[in-house]
């Protein structure tokens, strides 16, 4: 029970995260708002580290994080801005649900793995569902100018976001999620200083409190408090499991849109967020199918953390996370090797 409030509040974080980012970009641009978020998370992250003794990294370990920070923190987040200026926080919400679909696509593309049927279905129904998302038809009907081209860039950022977990979760085996969670925000700072200049720190105070208070969320809720959740699930839970659990996202994410910014939930929206629900109620399903016979989560991993994952069972097994998902054999499936 711990672990799936966890789990909820986690969703809960990340659905405010497009109307939180829309609040902070009526006052700042893209490159701020990504420096402010991720600087605020690493520095929170500090003081826990200094009562840790892993926390240097091996140098491959470094490099793999240096990419995965610039794709699924730096890049991804500066597309989820510019994206969501373009078009609404409820087409963000419903977008960013879809990561489960983009996982399947980055295993497709990158691992080979076969489609079956149903993955096959459900790719086609959340595609019908995002064009449909994303057409607009008149001013009135609550489209944004140049919508579509706001939800491509947003549906870009999942699919570098989708990345994070597959090449991120053989280094949880090694490091706590606070060392890996640290580096990448670091890295992400870094690469968004050279963009800053003083007259932002001039600026800063003089913004609204509306403004700021976004900021801290993006900063202390979803990269920081959110972050951590995922990174910590990721050691004891499959990557399937945790992402076909937001399917909450959308409806919490509709209520922030709502509530502080005053968005419609349109005709278009509601069918397209529909199919794409759908669609991850397809992945539910064979994901369900493919747990049968195993008495509690059947964990799929990739062979490359098959070993350390059988190494760490035991510590696995008596984690407060795992109390109430324990975990009795690992199934590996060699056509599915990883979501």
């Amino acid at each position: 029970m711990q672990a799936l409030l966890l789990i909820l509040l986690m969703n809960l974080l990340y659905a405010g995260a497009p109307t939180f980012m829309k609040l902070a970009a009526r006052e700042l641009d893209p490159f701020q708002i990504v420096y402010l978020r991720h600087t605020l998370a690493a520095l929170i992250f500090i003081p826990i580290l200094l009562f840790r003794k892993d926390f240097r990294l091996q140098r491959n370990d470094f490099l793999m994080i240096l990419f995965c920070a610039f794709i699924a923190f730096t890049l991804a987040s500066l597309l989820q801005i510019v994206g969501i200026r373009m078009s609404q926080a409820t087409d963000g919400t419903f977008i960013a649900s879809m990561e489960p679909v983009a996982t399947i696509a980055m295993a497709v593309l990158f691992l080979g793995e076969k489609l079956t049927r149903k993955m096959k279905m459900g790719l086609i129904l959340a595609c019908i569902g995002f064009v449909i998302l994303s057409y607009q038809t008149s001013d009135f009907s609550g489209a944004t100018p140049h919508r579509w081209i706001g939800n491509l860039l947003f549906l870009l950022a999942v699919l570098g976001e989708a990345m994070f977990p597959i090449l991120l979760k053989p280094l949880l085996s090694r490091y706590s999620p606070c060392v890996v969670a640290f580096y990448c925000l670091l890295c992400a700072s870094i690469y968004m200083l050279p963009f800053q200049g003083l007259e932002m720190w001039q600026q800063l105070p003089t913004r609204s409190l509306a403004t700021l208070g976004s900021v801290a969320y993006l900063g202390l809720g979803c990269s920081f408090l959110a972050c951590f959740i995922w990174l910590s699930s990721l050691q004891y839970f499959s990557v399937s499991l945790l992402a076909l659990s937001w399917f909450s996202q959308p409806l919490f994410g509709c209520l922030f849109a709502l509530i502080l910014l005053k968005e419609p939930l349109t005709s278009n929206t509601l069918a397209g967020g529909v199919l794409i629900l759908l669609a991850l109620a397809l992945l539910k399903q064979k994901e369900a199918k493919q747990e049968k016979g195993v008495t509690s989560v059947a964990v799929r991993y990739a062979p490359s953390v098959v070993k350390a994952v059988i190494r760490r069972k035991r510590k696995i097994q008596s984690h407060p996370l795992a109390l109430h998902f324990p975990v009795r054999r690992i199934q590996h499936h060699p056509h599915h090797a990883i979501h």
